[in-house]
C-alpha cells in the first residue's frame, strides 16, 4: 500500500509506538459501545511477543472470553503479527458453549503510514487497521472501530 514518495516510518519510532501494555478502553459492535465492567481487556506487545485477553458480558448474560498469545515483528515501514495459540469462547446463559474459530498461523502484514500525528497500520487496503496515537490505539475492520485501547502510563 505504501507508495514510493511516501515516508517510511523507521522500524525504531513504530517500535517506540507500538510495544507496551494496554487496558481496554472500549469494544465498539453493532450493539453499541461497552466498557468496563461489561468489557474489559489487556494487549501486551513487548519483545516480539503478544498477549492478548479481551473479556465482555452481554446483555443476554452471555459471556465472551478471548486469550491469544503471538508473536510480532517490526520493520521499517511494517509491523506484522500472528496467533500462535489461545481460545475464543462465547459462554450462552443455559451454560452451552461456542467456540468461534481462530486464525492460527496466519501472519498480518500491516504497512506503517503517518497521517498528521496518527500512525495508521493498514493491512489488505483497509481490511484491518491500527490507528496509534498518544496514549491510545483504535483497531478498526473495514473502517468501523472494533476496539479502542489505552497505554497503560507509569506510576
Amino acid at each position: 500500500m505504501a507508495l514510493a514518495d511516501e515516508e517510511v516510518i523507521d522500524a525504531a519510532e513504530l517500535r517506540a509506538v507500538i510495544e507496551g501494555v494496554y487496558t481496554m478502553a472500549a469494544w465498539h459492535d453493532g450493539g453499541g459501545k461497552a466498557t468496563a465492567p461489561e468489557a474489559d481487556g489487556r494487549w501486551v506487545l513487548v519483545d516480539g511477543v503478544f498477549v492478548s485477553l479481551l473479556l465482555k458480558r452481554e446483555p443476554d448474560g452471555s459471556k465472551q472470553t478471548i486469550a491469544m498469545m503471538g508473536t510480532f515483528e517490526i520493520e521499517d515501514g511494517a509491523f506484522t503479527y500472528g496467533y500462535d495459540d489461545g481460545s475464543y469462547l462465547i459462554q450462552r446463559p443455559d451454560g452451552s458453549v461456542d467456540a468461534p474459530t481462530v486464525p492460527f498461523g496466519e501472519r498480518r502484514r500491516f504497512e506503517a503510514i503517518r497521517d498528521g500525528s496518527i500512525i495508521r497500520l493498514v493491512w489488505n487496503d483497509g481490511a484491518a487497521e491500527f490507528r496509534l496515537g498518544g496514549w491510545m490505539v483504535d483497531y478498526l475492520e473495514h473502517g468501523v472501530v472494533q476496539r479502542r485501547w489505552e497505554r497503560a502510563q507509569p506510576d
